[in-house]
């Protein structure tokens, strides 16, 4: 493997590497994936990442992240089944605990 590498953890396969290369994807035989998790730092990187995986593997479960709430139209038709807001989904918990 070029530039990452796959670690075993509780029966789950993650590697370390570009996950906008598709070299690096096909590496991790990411055709035989069950599930994906996207969850790079850039949206546009996101929506990529999605678009190829899905070209490699049309069955696999994708779960995207998204910064943006104006990405996740971007990343659904890419490919992903569902999208996160990590900022959007902290903040209302973070609000929760201000009314509690």
């Amino acid at each position: 493997m070029s530039e990452g590498f796959i670690d075993k953890y509780q029966g789950i396969l993650a590697l370390q590497g570009d996950a906008t290369d598709e070299m690096i994807l096909q590496e991790a035989q990411i055709g035989n994936a069950k599930a994906v998790i996207i969850a790079l730092s850039d949206d546009a990187d996101n929506v990529y990442a999605t678009l190829t995986i899905r070209q490699l593997n049309q069955q696999a479960k994708i779960i995207a992240r998204a910064s943006n709430e104006t990405t996740i139209k971007k990343l659904k038709i890419a490919g992903a089944d569902e999208v996160i807001l990590p900022n959007l989904l902290g903040g209302r918990k973070m609000a929760g605990q201000i009314t509690k």
